[in-house]
């Protein structure tokens, strides 16, 4: 029997997935936890003992940071010291921390938002600070094989519980290779209605049948 429990709160996202119902067989996971909002929810994860915590992106939001306490931040606080304040303001909420305390382990991936540029890829300029600090964040020994990658990918195996299986979890990097998208999010364009779906339908179109497809399409008409 295998239960799968969604909770939300505010903008942060949460999945636990149970396998017959043991607690050594749960694993939580979930993105966008802004790091200057409540961080209450975090003992509700606890509350249901999970093995471990899987970030799977927008750990923070670095780009938010106060512009005003920083002198050497970019104009849309990419830089480094933006991106580390974002993971010390998160560290020292005293929920978190808890937390941190008392999971047997967390790892996961990064989102644009972690990453440090709304949107970015490829090009962003401090994409090998930005992995450092992340790594850092999960606690990754300055030794790891995971330090010397051009990209936070990684895998993990669990064993399960009573049964010889294992389950083997890959977390993919969308971000560090990312070229341009022909199609410019239309997320940050809050002045057009449903913009987000509207770019997620055009991308998810293209991806299907090919950008030549759709322009070829539209100058027939």
């Amino acid at each position: 029997m295998r239960r799968v429990a969604v909770l939300a709160t505010g903008l942060f996202f949460l999945v636990l997935a149970q396998s017959e119902l043991q607690n050594s067989n749960v694993l939580a996971f979930g993105s966008c936890a802004k790091q200057y909002k409540s961080q209450e929810f975090w003992d509700t994860i606890l509350n249901v003992s999970p093995r471990g915590w899987l970030w799977l992106g927008d750990a923070i939001y670095a780009s938010e940071i106060q512009l005003s306490i920083f002198i050497d931040c970019t104009s849309d606080c990419s830089s480094p010291k933006c991106i580390e304040e974002g993971y010390k303001s998160l560290e020292s909420n005293s929920d978190y921390k808890r937390f941190k305390e008392q999971i047997p382990f967390i790892d996961g991936t990064w989102d644009d938002h972690d990453y440090g540029v709304n949107d970015g890829g490829k090009e962003f300029q401090y994409k090998a600070e930005s992995q450092g600090l992340f790594l850092d964040f999960l606690d990754i020994p300055k030794n790891s094989m995971r330090r010397t990658r051009d990209g936070v990918y990684s895998s993990r195996a669990f064993s399960i519980s009573d049964s010889r299986s294992q389950v083997n979890l890959i977390l993919l990097d969308v971000r560090t290779h990312r070229e341009q998208p022909l199609i410019e999010s239309l997320g940050q364009y809050s002045n057009i209605p449903f913009s987000s779906v509207i770019a997620a339908v055009l991308r998810m179109l293209t991806s299907l049948i090919g950008y030549e497809s759709i322009v070829s399409s539209f100058f027939s008409l």
